[in-house]
């Protein structure tokens, strides 16, 4: 069967007809199934990127479908003309979703920013010269791979740093205050733990030997004494 015919009938399976014409001239190129992870990796061959909703809707019926065959269902993504601009935007939140070099912190504040495209490339908003170099030399690289596994064709990706000192300032309390919180959960997770575990708490701290001698006030001794205990 023609890989076209096999789109086809995936399309039909998944109940998919309304958005038919984004998938005109679309392959089902390929199959993976490995047994041990129980993992389905589809692999598609497209015109251009599916837009973002559409892929959404693709997804979620693909991943349903295939929920008793497998515990995860992938799918990647190649293209004839990549994508739009405006779908490397419409991409970004679940780009930065799937970031795994970032801190919790760091991926909040990816999602609350924007990318932009200046003279065919990609520019990701940063708030610090130590960001920049971070974006520059490790995450740009993910992101690229990223979008790529959607069937955009690769983009320069580079760190833009804002100057606006006021509005970085804002954005790194903002960061400081999300990262208290998170101590904050973790310390009441903690607690809430040792409490389960019924386990008694320190009433009193004791440093040295136990005193067991009767204890004297100084002007009270003798020379005559050899060993007291005072207070």
């Amino acid at each position: 069967m023609e890989a076209n015919q096999k789109m086809l009938l995936l399309l039909n399976d998944l109940g998919i007809t309304t958005e038919t014409d984004q998938f005109d001239g679309a392959e089902l190129t390929r199959l993976v199934v490995n047994k041990q992870r129980r993992t389905w990796t589809f692999h598609f061959r497209l015109h251009h990127v599916l837009p973002y909703e559409v892929h959404q809707l693709f997804m979620s019926r693909l991943e349903s479908r295939y929920a008793t065959f497998a515990d995860e269902v992938y799918a990647r993504f190649t293209t004839e003309q990549g994508g739009k601009d405006a779908d490397y935007i419409d991409y970004w939140p679940r780009i930065v979703s799937e970031l795994s070099q970032v801190s919790g912190a760091m991926r909040t504040y990816f999602a609350s920013v924007q990318p932009r495209f200046e003279q065919n490339k990609l520019f990701i908003p940063v708030r610090s010269a130590p960001e920049a170099s971070y974006v520059d030399k490790e995450l740009c690289q993910e992101v690229q791979a990223l979008y790529s596994a959607y069937g955009f064709t690769k983009k320069p990706c580079q760190a833009q740093f804002s100057e606006d000192t006021e509005a970085n300032q804002a954005l790194r309390e903002q960061v400081v205050q999300e990262d208290i919180e998170q101590a904050k959960m973790a310390l009441a997770a903690q607690f809430a733990k040792t409490t389960e575990s019924n386990e008694e708490p320190v009433t009193e701290v004791r440093m040295g030997a136990l005193i067991k001698d009767e204890i004297v006030q100084i002007k009270t001794i003798i020379e005559e004494e050899r060993r007291v205990a005072i207070r």
